[in-house]
């Protein structure tokens, strides 16, 4: 199991973002370190919160919604309060609407002290205005948390023009599954061909079924399953390491057009739900939609893994992603990399009177609540130490352990992701309401590609 978790370690480049959503029981917490204690001084003990931060208050905006992992938070971080003395005035926001708030929070001069964000691209334009605190500085002061805790890829989408302007803070693994009754209800197999797969969805249709669970709100979730199509290529890949540049980045290639074109087919024999940015556009609706049993097939992401029911996953199984007739790669390769990151307010941590509380609230969200969430099966931390200390046998998400053993099992490598390599926030976005579009089926896919090279000409410079 920790060749799994290492592989999520030593990723490609840059990797896709979202924010999860379940509903879950959170395990209760102590508030005490949930990895073993070991020598602090190594960078590799147990966040202690035993400093008095008594009149010290810090802003932080998480990412949370109403899920296990966001409770594990919510409860945890109201013990670290009373620990410590400090007080945290939390800010949560759920999903893409983080970057709306600190977009205003930045514009206003009022951005928190640490939040919670995605790297590359969504990042770029704070790095480039110097709204970011240089991590390095906290990693010298942490006798918890060291730069060589993480790789060099997952550290790449958090570094900017040579700085670390960010901690990369979790994983990510995507499956698809297949619900075994559907299929066997209508004589169908779990397709290993993209053929196979536009056969059984024809069969789906005509019987009022949807055949996948995907659709497009904001990209969501979306823009992973298009970068699954394109990186079945392996100029595809080399076209997703290609976007990081105005000087390289282009949407006009045969990959890209593929798989734009096979979405359009895809659309057109009524493979999507109808209604693609309502019913399941998003990462709740598109889970719900497969929980309830209205679609055969089902392709999310890790911090959806504790949303499914006991029911739903009894008669669900875990498949690869089905292969087209011209791809030149082995079927062994899927999304999943560094997810999110936390970010310090360059501000803030220029106020050395905080320095010292930013540290504590740092180490403590890196080790304590990372470590927990990990342990249960929240989350698949990027922190090489810390994955030291998961047993992924006692996951309290049933999913997430098969995941893994399935990617242990048929080796699965981890592919580069689109979203988080765009050059700029402003094609990122132009990027992912084309999608919407395209799933809706009010654009073709020749369209699409038009769109997003459009936004890439516009934005270049």
């Amino acid at each position: 199991m920790k060749k799994t978790l290492s592989l999520l370690l030593a990723f490609c480049m840059l990797g896709a973002a979202g924010a999860g959503c379940s509903s879950s029981e959170a395990p209760s917490s102590s508030g005490e370190a949930p990895v073993s204690d070991t020598d602090a001084s190594s960078g590799t003990g147990s966040s202690e919160g035993e400093a008095s931060f008594e009149g010290v208050t810090l802003r932080f905006a998480p990412i949370w919604a109403a899920d296990a992992e966001s409770d594990l938070g919510r409860e945890m971080i109201a013990e670290f309060q009373e620990k410590t003395g400090m007080t945290i005035e939390i800010e949560e926001v759920a999903g893409d609407e983080m970057k709306n708030k600190i977009a205003v929070d930045v514009a206003a001069g009022n951005e928190p002290d640490v939040w919670q964000f995605w790297p590359g691209a969504t990042s770029q334009e704070f790095a480039k205005a110097g709204v970011l605190a240089n991590v390095e500085e906290y990693f010298a002061k942490s006798k918890v948390i060291a730069k060589d805790h993480f790789s060099e890829s997952a550290l790449a989408p958090c570094t900017f023009d040579g700085q670390l302007l960010a901690v990369p803070r979790m994983g990510a693994s995507a499956v698809l599954m297949i619900n075994t009754e559907i299929f066997e209800q209508y004589g169908q197999k779990a397709p290993t061909t993209w053929d196979e797969l536009m056969e059984a969805g024809a069969v789906f249709a005509e019987n009022g079924v949807t055949t996948l669970n995907v659709g497009s709100k904001l990209g969501n979730p979306s823009h992973f399953f298009f970068n699954e199509i394109v990186c079945q290529f392996s100029s595809g890949v080399e076209d997703v390491n290609n976007l990081m540049s105005y000087d390289t980045a282009t949407f006009d290639t045969e990959a890209m057009r593929y798989a734009a074109k096979l979405i359009e087919k895809m659309v057109d024999a009524g493979l999507f739900a109808d209604d693609t940015l309502g019913s399941t556009g998003d990462w709740d609706p598109s889970t719900v939609y497969y929980d309830e049993g209205y679609a055969a097939m089902c392709y999310t992401l890790s911090w959806q893994f504790s949303s499914f029911s006991e029911e739903t996953l009894a008669k669900s199984q875990i498949i690869g992603i089905p292969q087209i007739a011209e791809t030149d790669r082995e079927a062994n390769h899927i999304q999943g990399t560094t997810n999110d990151c936390y970010e310090i307010s360059a501000a803030s941590w220029s106020d050395t009177s905080k320095q010292d509380a930013i540290v504590a609230l740092m180490d403590f969200l890196l080790w304590d609540y990372e470590g927990a969430g990990a342990k249960a099966g929240y989350n698949i931390t990027v922190d090489q130490k810390l994955n030291e200390e998961v047993d992924t046998s006692a996951l309290s998400t049933p999913l997430m352990t098969d995941v893994l053993n399935w990617r242990d099992e048929n080796d699965i490598q981890i592919d580069p992701m689109i979203w988080q390599s765009l050059p700029s926030l402003a094609t990122q976005t132009d990027y992912c309401n084309a999608l919407d579009e395209l799933w809706a089926g009010t654009i073709t896919g020749d369209e699409f590609i038009a769109k997003c090279e459009a936004s890439l000409q516009e934005n270049a410079g």
